[in-house]
């Protein structure tokens, strides 16, 4: 066994190259499996790791924001939701800011507002709490703990900067769920303490029973709860989120008036105790995209490793038939090739599973990956991973020792050189090759040309900075803005006004139809922004058709258009539109609205995700607003914050005039992840096209050591280099031109999956070019190069 190891280091490091190439390869394909693996338990559980009573069936529930993500609602909603049959059991769960104190350290930090039944109804291990005691107690967090910087929290008072209520420190939030942007926060108190942190500007001389009661009324209307509901077997999520939709439709059936924005939205029920459901499916997405790539990765190395096998087996035949000749059998040979790859594959392995507890650990501790990981489920990820790669090895060792160890290749006549099964399991591997290398630098490549394309059409906004008005203590609706006297700052050309923002707009969805009232349940729902009148020139926006709304007009984006099937030309200039929630842009219910204008898609939600349907319409048609935002070019900006300024001293200064940054960099923040998975896909890519010219090389070499015979029969009657150049390159054309087929059809089935996931277009011009000439210059390269190695041996040994 030891000398069978021996034997295979010296044979390796007789082939560093090779050997450094496959050890990288098989060492990224460990750590991403394992990856990939150890974090499939939390990321496709219906529950978070942190709940431990698996024995109940949950559903989560709140309000479905225009970009699918879930977002708190009013208590009070909850309470209706809890009397819906099926529903046995309902706690809330909610984060905020909060003012406190502890000590003479004043803090504002996100604080949790639970129920206290909250623990016991989810198994929630870690901490123990007692309800009768809880609405007199606070639990903080490790991490708000490390903060204080003075030593253990535990037993201090926490007292709310609002009413000066106290709540003792009893323990810990576990920091599972501390780690939980929706939920977790630096401190958790009990629901029942919400009016103790909840900061309202009501006049003092009030009296405090009156503030009170104005306070419980308003605690029960504030939209950040989550409810997490105990449900019947077989009760169906979709059943419940169909219910209350109904229910809001019929209060608001005939109110014209109603124009709260949180109700345009709809309540979202969800499956499990999920409290980021676009988070999630964000990071299903790539963990997909990462485990393909593995798998190819995979693929691609063992592909490289069983070309090495026959380009080394063929140079060992003389080795293997003495061998057989004194008695060994095939079992003993594979049990020694096997271990002469150990060298391989152990380091690998070890190298593998230390990058992964690595990478994990550095996720961990930078919040790179959210997903808790369990010891159990990263033994187990090891396991199969050591498994997959050691089954690999073999089978990639095993196939061609298997086809030399046939006894006709060792009797075979002077005129044979690879008898047909050699040949075919050649040019399948060489096709092979071809295809994943192919499908590999297509992926990496598109997702390249996308992000090239994105860091072109970044300069969207340069020069463009951004600012929101609301009120100063945060409740917008005690203290609306009056939104005329504000439209007079965006008459001279040079500022615009949005309600809801330009980067990821609060804006909200309304069902439209052309021509006729009628909205269907596949009505298109499309977002809508009010803006002011030089919002379009101001973001310098294309005109594809038409020009600037006017009171009783809107202008769609080329999404909109398309999606309401309006053509993006002058004839749709008039077209009428009716909205189901019009309201939101201040028209009345169906109203007949006018299509003015039809600009290019503007990337409110990042470049890569620009192709949202959106209707804009004019701020002057609404009143009031709890908040505005105004993009301003840079070099006017100290004049507009003065202005600003001046408006809000004249007013009682009741807002708050805060700085949202640039335009720019708002947009390549959303870019981020993107950002990270291209780079993963490059430098994978940039491996394969390695492997994949090391493993092409590899089995060329061994294609024309099996017919070597040949090409010095045909040298020794006259035939010249390019004769042979030109023999081996129609064959190695036809492999290649089967592998493009097979390549172009998997992209013809895949490329629209990929292009609405990862904004990833396989079928660009661009990218199919770059790769076939990337692909057919490294065969050409392999091919001339081992042709000439080969060739440099004189005839006599070629015969």
């Amino acid at each position: 066994m030891f000398f069978a190891i021996a034997y295979g280091f010296r044979q390796w490091k007789a082939h560093l190259a090779q050997y450094l190439l496959l050890l990288v390869g098989f060492t990224l394909f460990a750590m991403l499996l394992s990856i990939n693996l150890a974090t499939a338990p939390s990321l496709f559980s219906a529950v978070p790791q942190w709940v431990t009573n698996t024995s109940s069936q949950y559903v989560t529930i709140g309000l479905q924001s225009p970009k699918d993500t879930l977002l708190g609602v009013g208590s009070e909603v909850l309470d209706q939701a809890a009397k819906a049959p099926g529903i046995l059991n309902m706690v809330k769960v909610g984060q905020t800011p909060g003012a406190f104190r502890i000590d003479d350290k004043s803090f504002k930090e996100d604080i949790g507002f639970v129920d206290a039944d909250f623990f016991s109804t989810l198994g929630i291990q870690g901490i123990d709490v007692k309800a009768a005691d809880f609405d007199n107690q606070a639990y903080v967090s490790r991490a708000f703990e490390r903060q204080w910087g003075q030593g253990s929290l535990l037993g201090k008072t926490l007292i709310a900067k609002a009413s000066g209520k106290g709540l003792h420190i009893a323990g810990y939030i576990p920091d599972a769920i501390a780690a939980d942007k929706k939920i977790g926060g630096a401190v958790w108190v009990s629901a029942n303490n919400l009016a103790a942190f909840f900061e309202i500007g009501l006049p003092p001389t009030l009296p405090a029973e009156q503030i009170a009661l104005i306070k419980k009324q308003l605690v029960a209307k504030v939209p950040f709860y989550y409810g997490v509901a105990v449900v019947k077997s077989g009760f169906e999520p979709a059943d419940l989120q169909r219910l209350l939709n109904e229910e809001d439709a019929q209060k608001q059936e005939g109110d014209v008036s109603f124009s709260s924005n949180l109700d345009n939205m709809k309540k979202y029920v969800l499956p499990g105790v999920n409290f980021a459901p676009g988070e999630q499916s964000q990071m299903r997405k790539q963990w997909w995209v990462i485990l393909v790539l593995s798998l190819m990765f995979g693929l691609i190395n063992v592909l490289n490793l069983l070309s090495h096998g026959i380009n080394q087996f063929l140079r060992r035949q003389g080795e293997f038939a003495t061998r057989i000749a004194v008695g060994a059998n095939a079992q003993q040979l594979a049990r020694q090739v096997f271990l002469e790859q150990l060298p391989l594959l152990v380091p690998a392995l070890l190298l593998g599973w230390l990058a992964a507890a690595g990478l994990a650990l550095y996720s961990n501790a930078h919040a790179l990956w959210p997903l808790p990981v369990s010891f159990g489920a990263t033994v187990l990820a090891l396991v199969v991973a050591t498994l997959v790669a050691a089954t690999a090895v073999a089978i990639s060792t095993s196939l061609p020792l298997l086809a030399l160890l046939r006894k006709s290749q060792f009797s075979r006549s002077k005129s044979q050189d690879a008898s047909p099964a050699q040949r075919q399991l050649s040019r399948l591997n060489l096709g092979a090759q071809l295809c994943f290398a192919g499908l590999s630098l297509l992926l990496a490549f598109a997702m390249l040309h996308t992000q090239w394309q994105v860091h072109q059409q970044e300069q969207f906004g340069v020069g463009l900075d951004t600012f929101k008005l609301d009120a100063s203590d945060g409740n917008d609706a005690d203290h609306p803005l009056n939104v005329p006297s504000l439209l007079v700052m965006a008459e001279r050309g040079d500022v615009a006004i949005t309600k809801g923002g330009f980067v990821s707009p609060i804006s909200f969805p309304s069902k439209t139809a052309v021509a006729a009232a009628d909205f269907k349940k596949d009505s298109p729902n499309i977002n809508t922004l009010a803006v002011s009148g030089s919002f379009f020139s101001v973001i310098k926006a294309k005109m594809l058709a038409g020009g600037e709304p006017n009171r009783q007009g809107v202008v769609l984006n080329a999404s909109a258009a398309q999606i309401l099937g309006l053509p993006l030309d002058e004839s749709s200039i008039g077209q009428t539109l009716f909205m189901e929630k019009g309201d939101t842009l201040g028209f009345e219910k169906n109203q007949a609205i006018h299509v003015d204008g039809i600009i290019d898609d503007l990337p409110h939600l990042g470049v890569l995700n620009k192709h949202q349907p959106m209707i804009y319409g004019l701020l002057d048609n609404l009143d009031k607003a709890d908040a505005l935002s105004f993009i301003v070019q840079r070099e006017v900006e100290p004049a507009l914050v003065q202005q600003l300024k001046r408006f809000n001293q004249d007013n009682g200064e009741l807002w708050t005039l805060t700085p949202t940054g640039s335009v720019k960099e708002a947009l390549a923040k959303l870019n981020v992840a993107m950002d990270n998975m291209v780079l993963l896909a490059m430098v994978l890519g940039g491996l394969v096209s390695l492997l994949s010219i090391s493993s092409l090389y590899n089995q060329l070499e061994a294609q024309l050591r099996m017919r070597k015979r040949k090409f010095g029969v045909m040298l020794a009657v006259g035939a010249r280099f390019h004769h042979l150049l030109g023999l081996l390159s129609l064959e190695l054309l036809a492999v290649a031109m089967a592998a493009f087929v097979v390549v172009a059809a998997l992209v013809w089935r895949l490329n629209d999956r990929l292009a609405l996931s990862l904004n990833a277009d396989l079928a660009s011009l661009d990218v199919v070019a770059l790769t076939l000439v990337l692909l057919l210059a490294v065969l050409a390269f392999c091919c001339l190069w081992a042709l000439r190695r080969s060739l440099k041996r004189p005839i006599r040994e070629l015969l």
